[in-house]
C-alpha cells in the first residue's frame, strides 16, 4: 500500500484529547509567562538572534535540504515541514535545565517562539510545501487556505495562552504552583497519547517503519549539531549554546499532530513523522543531556 494513501485512526474523541492536551500545554506555558523573560531576551540579543535564526531559517532549511536529497515521499516530505514549522516544545525548558543551560534564555525562546507561531506556522508549511515536487499537489487537493490555518492554529494556541496569561495576572500564587504541576501532567499526558496513536495503527508503522525512521533520525541529528554550530558560531558561551540546541530541537509535537488531523485528515506519511519525531525527539533531547555531562565530568577532571 502507499504510504501518501495511508489515514491512521483517531475518532471525534481522540481528536478532543488530542486538543485538550494541547490547551493544557499551552496554558502551563501561559502560566509561566513573565515579562522577565523577555527583558531577559532583549539583554542577550546574540542569544535571542540564534535562536530566532535556528528556529525560523536554520531548521526549516535543513528539513527542506534533506527532502531534496533523500527524495522522500510527498506525504514524508510534509511531515518533516510540519516538524519544521512548528514552534519549540515546554519539553526544551526541562532538559536545559537537565543540561545545566540557561534556562530563562529557553523559557523566552520557546515562549516568543509560540507566540509567533500563531503565524508563522502557517506560513512555514504553507511555502515549503509548495516548493516540494508532489507535495503541492497534495495541499492543492486538500484545499487548506492559509486564513482558515491561521484561524485553526490561533485557536489551538492563543486562546490556551491569553486565558493562561489572564490566569497568572489575576491569581499569581495559584498560576505558580499550578504551572509546575502542569508541566508535568501535560508531557505525560502527550507521551501517553502519542504511544496510544502508535499502537492503534502499529500495522501502519511496521509496514513503513523503514521509511519514517532514517530520515527522522537525519533530522534529529542535523538540527542538534547545526543549532549548536550556530550558536559557538555567533560566540555564545556553552550556558547559552545549550539553550539555543535544546529549543530548537525539541518541538511542539503536539501542535503538528492536531494540525496533520484536523487539515490533512490524518494522512499516513505525515501523522506517522511527526509522532515519531515526538517520541524521538524526548530520547536525542536526553542523550545531548548525557554528552553535556560527561564533557562537564571531564572538564572538573582535568
Amino acid at each position: 500500500m502507499d504510504i501518501d494513501l495511508v489515514r491512521l485512526n483517531l475518532n471525534q474523541n481522540g481528536m478532543t484529547v488530542l486538543k485538550i492536551i494541547i490547551a493544557l500545554i499551552m496554558y502551563g506555558v501561559a502560566l509561566n509567562l513573565k515579562v522577565e523573560d523577555f527583558r531577559a531576551l532583549i539583554k542577550n540579543p546574540r542569544g535571542l538572534a540564534a535562536g530566532f535564526l535556528t528556529q525560523l531559517v536554520l531548521f526549516p532549511l535543513i528539513a527542506y535540504g534533506l527532502i531534496l536529497l533523500t527524495g522522500v515521499r510527498p506525504s514524508i516530505a510534509l511531515g518533516l515541514i510540519m516538524i519544521a514549522a512548528c514552534p519549540s516544545g515546554n519539553l526544551a525548558n526541562l532538559v536545559t535545565s537537565l543540561g545545566k543551560g540557561n534556562v530563562a534564555l529557553s523559557v523566552g525562546l520557546t515562549s516568543s517562539a509560540t507566540i509567533l507561531a500563531m503565524g508563522v506556522t502557517p506560513f512555514i508549511l504553507l511555502f515549503l510545501g509548495k516548493l516540494v515536487p508532489g507535495a503541492g499537489a497534495l495541499l492543492s487537493e486538500i484545499h487548506i487556505g492559509t486564513g482558515e490555518m491561521l484561524e485553526g492554529v490561533f485557536i489551538l494556541l492563543g486562546i490556551p495562552m491569553i486565558l493562561g496569561m489572564v490566569t497568572a495576572k489575576l491569581f499569581p500564587i495559584f498560576s505558580e504552583k499550578f504551572q509546575r504541576i502542569m508541566n508535568k501532567v501535560s508531557v505525560v499526558f502527550l507521551l501517553v497519547f502519542i504511544l496510544g496513536a502508535l499502537i492503534a495503527n502499529y500495522h501502519h508503522f511496521l509496514a513503513f517503519f523503514h521509511m519514517i525512521v532514517g530520515i527522522v533520525f537525519a533530522l534529529n541529528i542535523s538540527v542538534i549539531l547545526g543549532a549548536y554550530f550556530v550558536a559557538k558560531l555567533m560566540g555564545l558561551s556553552e550556558y547559552d549554546a545549550r539553550a539555543v540546541t535544546t529549543t530548537m530541537g525539541i518541538k511542539n509535537s503536539a501542535l503538528g499532530l492536531a494540525m496533520v488531523f484536523q487539515f490533512f485528515q490524518g494522512m499516513g506519511g505525515m501523522a506517522m513523522i511527526v509522532a515519531w519525531w515526538g517520541i524521538s525527539q524526548i530520547t536525542f533531547g536526553l542523550v545531548a543531556v548525557k554528552v553535556w555531562k560527561w564533557i562537564d565530568a571531564r572538564r572538573v577532571v582535568a
